[in-house]
């Protein structure tokens, strides 16, 4: 071996000792961001990652041009979930409860087309600096072309229908303008955006949905939304790019007449309880839902039909690229509030979403797409809070699923699933992270629902730092045992039935559950001819719950996850038909629990 040989493979060798000191450096460092399309001409939002191997972190503080600004949490003041989140803590003060931290910040009062550098810093307890992020250059945006729906005709005297005026107002705004609503009323039908600005929603404006079905133009036999960015006769392109809708106004979809009761939000303050339909109730309880109920009827569809298909959304949003939705408040949908269809980095940051007790009233349907961010937003709805969709059937299997979305700071009240995948996940949903949530009221916390026929499912997810509290069902629950009653899409059968895998459940709280179905439930189909694996609890706790039923898993480890107040016998675990499954190291026993 030459001289000159041993050289070049000493230099190589320490090359690639190199790189990967390196990469055990980014992978143990803070990594700061901003997402795309947040920044406008006087504030930016900065977002973080943690350091992967450290665990004691207290609080997060920001610098702006190498100067601290405070704490995450002071620059979340204005988050739609940070006064329900004090609350809850305030009233749980115990060490039991999962704390959670802040890991974004709004940072205001800046300069139009600036540049400003940002990092973040971990603290301890002790306000000592744990790690400290890469610096992050933001630049602000110029001053937008400010355009006004009021110039264009719109009155907000609650009973004009500005659908026209609103959506010339559109069709005249340049590339990065601002469409702002002003304060009052405004009737209108479905508007559709464009590519390249801002709907801005003023405090005191409200976009009211027309009750009317014919104000819902049908595209591709699906009726709009109230608010769209889609294909159509208004718009004529296939995608969009950025995309902003943005304000402390309402968008209030006019689907079903509210309640007569005096509902009061977990803060006890009074919020709209809209009335929970039915496809045999709509006629007594909708008013746009009705309209379009009996439309789809009208037009030869069955009641059944008819109702699990023509009831709008209130906002749908397709195949947009950097996509900024924040501070609205979205109520009353004839359907879901949000469906986000094929985006690519979507955010959706400090909304109020208030859709309880609407029939099918998700708050967030995230279908397809990739990199979608979820954060600071209050939940109080009728359905499931934020829901992952990815098809389903044999078809699905070769069409893109969802990949990554990352769901943080937000407080769920009153939801069917917190977090739930499925149940259409024929094409996969994969990369999920779901972190420093608190959860109270839900009926499930994580929820992955799928069946034998859909196929796919769901891999690569994390949930963690997370409090749940009084729930009324379960903490957790994968199962392919599921049916949708207001189903009326056909589809082929998938080949082989969908699974659930890799999924990493860290600190979480459980703070009671009152009905008596299993606290941790995993299952496959009616048949049990397939299994879900690799699913990890670590320091997971659980207070006054049922035991547990784990049926169909493989390669799996349940790790300090501790249960008190034991609501029935003695034993919290029930495994059956498991293999490679591990309780604090030992295998699991399949011997049935007390029965008393």
């Amino acid at each position: 071996m030459t001289m000159k040989y041993i050289v070049s493979f000493i230099r190589a060798s320490l090359a690639l000792l190199m790189i990967l000191a390196s990469a055990a450096q980014a992978e143990e460092r803070l990594n700061l961001q901003s997402p795309a399309a947040s920044a406008d001409d006087h504030s930016l939002l900065l977002t973080w990652t943690p350091p992967g191997k450290i665990t004691n972190i207290q609080a997060y503080q920001i610098l702006e041009n190498g100067h601290v600004i405070g704490q995450a949490k002071s620059h979340n003041i204005d988050s739609a979930a940070e006064p329900f989140i004090d609350h809850f803590y305030k009233n749980n003060p115990s060490d039991f409860t999962q704390k959670i931290v802040w890991q974004s910040a709004k940072i205001s009062d800046l300069s139009p087309d600036t540049s400003y550098q940002f990092q973040v810093q971990a603290l301890d307890k002790n306000g000592q600096i744990l790690n400290t992020s890469q610096v992050l250059t933001l630049k602000t945006t110029p001053r937008p072309t400010q355009r006004n729906i009021s110039a264009f005709g719109a009155k907000g005297d609650g009973k004009t229908d500005n659908t026209l005026a609103i959506q010339q107002a559109i069709a005249s705004c340049p590339t990065h303008c601002e469409l702002t609503i002003p304060a009052g009323t405004f009737v209108t039908g479905a508007i559709y955006l464009k590519s390249n600005m801002t709907l801005h929603l003023a405090k005191g404006a409200k976009l009211l949905g027309s009750s009317h079905a014919d104000d819902y133009p049908i595209i591709n036999k699906t009726p709009s939304a109230l608010i769209n960015v889609l294909q159509s006769p208004a718009t004529d392109s296939k995608t969009f790019t950025n995309v902003r809708i943005v304000g402390n106004g309402i968008i209030d979809g006019n689907g079903w007449k509210q309640s007569a009761d005096r509902y009061q939000n977990y803060l006890q303050h009074s919020q709209p309880h809209y009335l929970h339909g039915s496809n045999k109730l709509y006629k007594n309880y909708g008013l746009l839902a009705k309209s379009q109920v009996e439309s789809g009827i009208q037009h030869g569809m069955s009641a059944h039909k008819a109702y699990g298909s023509m009831r709008s959304n209130l906002v749908y949003l397709r195949k947009v690229t950097n996509l900024y939705v924040e501070g609205v408040t979205l109520r009353n949908p004839a359907n879901h509030a949000i469906v986000s269809s094929s985006n690519k980095n979507a955010t959706y940051n400090s909304l109020k979403v208030e859709t309880y007790d609407v029939n099918n009233g998700d708050g967030i349907d995230i279908s397809r797409g990739t990199n979608t961010l979820v954060l600071n937003s209050y939940f109080d709805v009728g359905d499931d809070a934020i829901n992952f969709a990815a098809g389903a059937g044999a078809k699905a299997a070769s069409e893109q699923g969802v990949n990554g979305a990352w769901l943080f700071n937000n407080f769920i009240y009153h939801a069917h699933g917190g977090v739930v995948l499925g149940s259409r996940t024929g094409s996969g949903i994969k990369h999920i992270v779901a972190e420093n949530n608190v959860m109270v009221k839900t009926d499930i916390g994580l929820r992955a629902k799928s069946s034998d026929t859909i196929g796919g499912g769901a891999s690569d997810v994390i949930f963690r730092n997370t409090a749940l509290s009084d729930l009324e069902d379960q903490a957790f629950l994968l199962t392919l045992q599921y049916g949708d009653p207001n189903e009326v899409t056909q589809y082929e059968p998938a080949a082989t039935p969908a699974q659930f895998s890799d999924f990493r459940i860290n600190h979480v709280s459980v703070d009671g559950i009152a009905g008596k179905k299993p606290s941790i439930q995993i299952l496959t189909g009616f048949t049990h001819s397939s299994y879900h694996k690799n699913i990890y609890f670590n320091d997971v706790h659980l207070k006054n719950v049922m035991p547990t039923d784990i049926e169909d898993l493989l390669d799996s480890q349940f790790n300090n996850v501790i249960f008190s107040q034991l609501k029935k016998g003695t034993s919290p675990w029930y495994f059956h038909h498991v293999y490679g499954v591990t309780v604090d190291g030992k295998a699991a026993s399949t011997k049935a629990p007390d029965s008393d």
